[in-house]
């Protein structure tokens, strides 16, 4: 019969060593749950909401795009903000040749834009004008000023409700707009913003900020 081994005679060394030997996975495993959860518990517990979602297909750069311009915005109209202040989504591309390789891509889009996630929207080509022609954008006299609407003349893009019939302005083609050519994001896009915005007001204001960005520094 196997001597039972006497634990209080052990050195502090080879007690250590026996723990080990007969509990390292039980140790190992207690670890490694603790450390998910503590990880899990301090992104919770620091998690802040990003200020602007901002969805941009078919941009110059896709994968190297950075946010840097929206950055700048948040600068220099005073709103303090981390690291992690903007949500950029900018790696959707759309074939206007072939759009039956893009279904995962379109569901994709459909999901930002209808669910709440995207406060602006930016884009070319026909994937986008569909958009505008299913009312996903919203009306733009409720957010711009009356100037500003004034000013964008025959760049207005416009979407007729079927079941009021009431037609209103939901986007705006940049065609010369000093902004995205300075953060070479485009050289002309359309642009608007998602009826379910999360934070339309600040939305609001960067449209207001992107539209005479031109003007601001005269």
């Amino acid at each position: 019969m196997e001597k039972k081994t006497d634990f209080k005679s052990l050195s502090t060394k080879a007690k250590i060593d026996y723990v080990w030997d007969y509990y390292r996975w039980p140790f190992i495993i207690i670890g490694a749950i603790t450390i998910v959860v503590a990880t899990f518990v301090w992104e919770f517990a620091t998690y802040e909401a990003p200020l602007l979602n901002v969805v941009m297909i078919n941009c110059n750069k896709a994968v190297d795009t950075t946010a840097e311009g929206y950055y700048d915005f948040l600068d220099e109209t005073n709103h303090p903000h981390s690291d992690s202040a903007v949500s950029l989504t900018s790696t959707l591309n759309f074939d206007e040749n072939n759009l039956s390789t893009t279904m995962y891509d379109r569901q994709t889009l459909t999901t930002l834009l209808y669910t709440g996630d995207t406060d602006l929207f930016f884009g070319t080509g026909d994937i986008y004008l569909q958009y505008v022609g299913q009312g996903a954008l919203q009306d733009l006299t409720k957010i711009l000023t009356p100037e500003t609407l004034e000013a964008c003349g025959d760049s207005l893009l416009y979407y007729t409700d079927g079941e009021t019939n009431e037609t209103y302005p939901c986007a705006i083609e940049l065609k010369d707009n000093e902004w995205i050519k300075k953060y070479n994001y485009y050289d002309s896009c359309y642009f608007g913003i998602p009826w379910r915005a999360p934070n339309t007001e600040l939305a609001a204001e960067f449209a207001e900020y992107l539209l005479h960005y031109e003007h601001k520094n005269e």
